[in-house]
């Protein structure tokens, strides 16, 4: 009895190998991805952190705005933080209070690059709210 159940598991674990082995790479995400390295880990979590406790008049905004080319920028103006409260430059720090968190350091470096990322957090957080509603 316990042989057979050795084949059976040795099967689906030679077939899943094989799977893994001729899946091919990943599939590209049109709104790219999150670069593996520690600050930008830090910087998409302070975001989705942040994203959360945005009224959803901010969130429409954000989405709006994330839409068009460089109308989001790095100062607390039109940064993506700012937009909490409703609108561009409602606010001029993040949720702790800090005018200077990982994600505004990162983004200040990386943000035309990082614009569809934001977006893409965006609607996650709108999907979410949606489907707990």
């Amino acid at each position: 009895m316990n042989f057979c159940i050795g084949g059976v598991v040795s099967s689906f674990l030679l077939r899943l190998s094989f799977i893994r082995e001729t899946a091919g790479p990943k599939t590209p995400r049109p709104w790219g991805e999150w670069s593996n390295d520690q600050d930008a880990m830090a910087a998409r979590a302070a975001l989705q952190r942040n994203l959360g406790k945005f009224k959803p008049q901010g969130l429409s905004a954000l989405r709006r705005d994330l839409k068009i080319p460089g109308k989001v920028g790095t100062t607390w103006k039109n940064c993506p933080l700012s937009y909490r409260e409703g609108y561009a430059g409602s606010v001029n720090c993040d949720t702790n209070n800090y005018a200077c968190d990982s994600f505004t350091m990162y983004s200040s470096k990386h943000l035309p690059s990082l614009q569809q990322l934001i977006l893409h957090e965006v609607e996650l957080e709108i999907a979410r709210r949606r489907d707990t509603a």
